[in-house]
């Protein structure tokens, strides 16, 4: 995904637990992933999801994201078939540069079978307080 000021977006879908997230395309072209997580409530969390058919990952290893993000931890979880029991996911610290986040297949919990992916979801749950996760485009490697 290329996210460009012509960007549709429609497909990609806020799930929030506590939350208020938003999902937009700012002046630069960038998909902007932002809202505040509330304090005090267990489990709270903001989440940018989009489902695809299935797309055959078995010639990568990895899912890439270019991103500024704001200094919290996000993390990337994917399915790799519909209806499984558990996505895959990888934890990541955003620096609040313009950074590559390169996630291999292989440092994925539980293990990804590198096979085909059906969805893919951005969360924080950072704890509470205001987040801002700029995304220029998301990539296999």
């Amino acid at each position: 995904v290329q996210f460009t000021l012509d960007s549709d977006l429609r497909g990609w879908k806020i799930e929030d637990g506590g939350a208020q997230g938003q999902f937009a395309i700012n002046e630069a072209g960038n998909a902007v992933f932002s809202g505040a997580v509330a304090p005090g409530i267990d489990g709270s969390f903001s989440a940018v999801r989009h489902d695809f058919e299935p797309i055959d990952s078995s010639p990568y290893h990895a899912v890439a994201i270019g991103l500024k993000g704001d200094g919290r931890r996000y993390q990337l979880r994917v399915e790799p078939a519909r209806n499984t029991p558990q996505a895959c996911v990888y934890d990541f610290q955003t620096s609040g540069e313009w950074e590559t986040i390169e996630i291999p297949f292989a440092d994925m919990l539980p293990a990804f079978p590198g096979q085909a992916l059906v969805w893919l979801q951005i969360r924080t749950d950072d704890g509470p307080g205001p987040f801002r996760l700029e995304i220029d485009r998301i990539w296999l490697k």
